[in-house]
C-alpha cells in the first residue's frame, strides 16, 4: 500500500493484537449499575468501569483498602524526565500544532530508550524494606509495572528475550510479590498491552497517531512512509505478550489485582479469573480509574458515586513523571499533602493509588522512608477516619461541608484543613460529642438551626492534618 504506515499503536496493538474483552465476565453489570449508554453522556471513559465486580470472597477488599502504592519501574527509570511517552513525537498539544522547531525538544528516540536495557541493573534492590515501610504507613495494596509501553518485562520470561531474565539474569517480580505478601499488602500487577518495542522498525511514533506523512520512525527520523509490519512479526508480538501475561497469572502465586493498561494480551476476563479466581481486574474493568487532578471534576465524582461505581484516583507523588528521574528525587510529596489528598478522595468514596517510583538501582527515593514514618505515626490514631468508613454515601463533602468529611458507622470525621477558619457543617442534628480523634480532647463547637460550627483551637493543631470526630446524639 502506498505510503503505508502502521496503524496507530495505541489502537492497532491495543485493540487488534491485545484486544480488550469487556464482554466476557460482564454478567450483572446492567442490573447492578444500569445501562452504560446513559452514563457515557455525563462521564468520560476513565470514569466508566466496563464490567461488574468479581463476586469471589477474595475480591471484596478493594473499596476499603483506601491507599495503594503505584510503582513505575524499568528501563525508563533514570531517563531525563522519567516518562515513557517521551518516545513519542508530539505534533499537537491541546489541539494546536507544535512548531517544527520544537517537535523533538522533549523527545527521546526509542532507539536510545531501548539501549537503557543494557544499563538497567538494580544492584540495591530490597523490596522487603520498601514494603515494610509502606505497610506501616497505611498502604494496603501495591501495583508494579511488570511491563510498561516499552514492553520490557521485569520477570524472567520464556517468551522472547526482551526481559530482565535475559539482560540481568534475574526475575525482579518474585521478590517484590513476596515482600508484599510478607507485609500484608495486596499484590497488584500492571501490564501494558501497547508494545513500542517488538516490530519497532514498522511503527510510527507520532502522537497523535498520524494518518498521513510525515511519520517519525523509531530513530525519530522524519519519513514519508513505513514498511508494512509482516504477519510473522505481528504474531510474535502477540505471542510474547500473551505468554508473559500468562506467566504473571501462573508463576507468582495468588494475585490480588491485575491493572491492565491498553488491553489484556488477548485474554478475556473469564480466562483471567480461571487462572486467578479471586483476582480483581482493575483500570477500567471492574472499577473506574480517573487519572490526575484534571479528571476529578465534581460533576464526574457525583455521577460516578450516584451510579455506585467503585473508583480509584491514580496520581503521581513526586516531581517529574511516572518513572524515577532526578526531579522525583528532589520533589517528593509531604506527609501533610498525601494525607490531605487521601482525605479528599476518601470523603468522596474513592481509593487513592499514589505513584512513588523506585530509583534505577533498586532503592526508593531518599524521602520515602521518612515519609512512611510520618504516615505511620499519624495512622496510629487516624486510621479509623480513612479505613472504617462508608464508600456508599452519604458524602457531606463538599455540599454540606467545605472540608473533607468521612462517614463511619458511629461517627463523622472532619479534616479541618490548615487554615484557622471555622468548620461549618449544614443540615445536621445536634452532636453528642465533638472531640479530637488523636487524643479524645473536647473541641469547642456551636449548634443552631441545624448548623454545626467547629473551631479547632490553634493549640490543638499539629503539622499533619488534624481530625475531629463527631458522634451524633441518638
Amino acid at each position: 500500500m502506498k505510503n503505508f504506515t502502521l496503524m496507530a499503536v495505541m489502537v492497532c496493538l491495543a485493540m487488534d493484537v491485545y484486544g480488550q474483552d469487556t464482554k466476557a465476565g460482564n454478567e450483572g453489570f446492567d442490573a447492578l449499575y444500569g445501562k452504560k449508554q446513559a452514563a457515557t453522556e455525563m462521564l468520560p471513559g476513565k470514569w466508566m468501569p466496563g464490567i461488574a465486580p468479581n463476586t469471589h470472597p477474595d475480591a471484596q477488599w478493594f473499596r476499603s483498602s483506601a491507599l495503594g502504592l503505584f510503582q513505575h519501574w524499568g528501563i525508563v527509570s533514570g531517563s531525563p524526565r522519567g516518562e515513557a511517552w517521551d518516545m513519542r513525537v508530539y505534533t499537537q498539544r491541546n489541539g494546536k500544532a507544535i512548531p517544527e522547531a520544537d517537535l523533538l525538544k522533549r523527545s527521546i528516540p526509542p532507539s536510545q530508550m531501548f539501549e537503557r536495557a543494557k544499563i538497567f541493573n538494580p544492584t540495591n534492590y530490597h523490596p522487603d524494606r520498601w514494603m515494610s515501610a509502606a505497610s506501616a504507613a497505611g498502604f494496603r495494596y501495591a501495583v508494579l509495572t511488570t511491563r510498561h509501553h516499552d514492553a520490557y518485562f521485569l520477570g524472567a520470561s520464556q517468551c522472547g528475550d526482551w526481559h530482565a531474565g535475559h539482560y540481568i539474569g534475574r526475575d525482579l517480580i518474585t521478590p517484590w510479590a513476596e515482600a508484599c505478601r510478607q507485609n500484608g499488602i495486596k499484590v497488584g500487577f500492571y501490564f501494558s498491552g501497547p508494545d513500542w518495542y517488538h516490530g519497532h522498525g514498522y511503527q510510527s511514533y507520532n502522537y497523535p497517531d498520524a494518518k498521513q506523512p510525515p511519520y517519525y520512525n523509531w530513530k525519530h527520523e522524519q519519513v514519508e512512509s513505513l514498511p508494512k509490519m509482516p504477519d510473522a512479526v505481528r504474531a510474535e508480538a502477540k505471542s510474547i505478550a500473551h505468554g508473559q501475561l500468562r506467566e504473571l497469572l501462573t508463576k507468582y502465586g495468588k494475585i490480588d489485582l491485575l491493572w491492565p493498561d491498553g488491553g489484556m494480551a488477548g485474554f478475556s476476563v473469564n480466562e483471567c479469573r480461571q487462572l486467578q479466581p479471586g483476582m480483581i481486574v482493575g483500570r477500567g474493568y471492574e472499577y473506574a480509574t480517573p487519572e490526575g487532578s484534571e479528571m476529578m471534576k465534581l460533576e464526574y465524582i457525583k455521577e460516578g458515586n450516584r451510579r455506585g461505581y467503585p473508583w480509584e484516583l491514580c496520581n503521581i507523588g513526586h516531581g517529574g513523571s511516572w518513572h524515577w528521574s532526578e526531579r522525583a528525587e528532589e520533589h517528593g510529596i509531604s506527609a501533610a499533602s498525601l494525607l490531605t489528598q487521601l482525605a479528599q478522595v476518601r470523603a468522596r468514596g474513592g481509593v487513592l493509588l499514589l505513584n512513588i517510583a523506585p530509583r534505577p538501582d533498586g532503592e526508593m527515593p531518599h524521602w520515602f522512608y521518612p515519609l512512611c514514618e510520618q504516615l505511620a505515626a499519624w495512622m496510629k490514631t487516624g486510621a479509623e477516619a480513612i479505613y472504617d468508613i462508608s464508600v456508599q454515601g452519604p458524602f457531606p463533602y463538599p455540599d454540606q461541608c467545605a472540608q473533607p468529611v468521612t462517614v463511619g458507622a458511629q461517627a463523622w470525621y472532619v479534616f479541618p484543613g490548615a487554615k484557622p477558619a471555622p468548620v461549618v457543617i449544614k443540615n445536621v442534628a445536634k452532636p453528642a460529642s465533638v472531640t479530637l480523634l488523636r487524643n479524645g480532647a473536647a473541641v469547642p463547637f456551636a449548634f443552631a438551626d441545624r448548623q454545626l460550627t467547629i473551631k479547632l483551637p490553634q493549640e490543638q493543631r499539629t503539622e499533619l492534618p488534624d481530625v475531629v470526630k463527631i458522634v451524633w446524639a441518638k
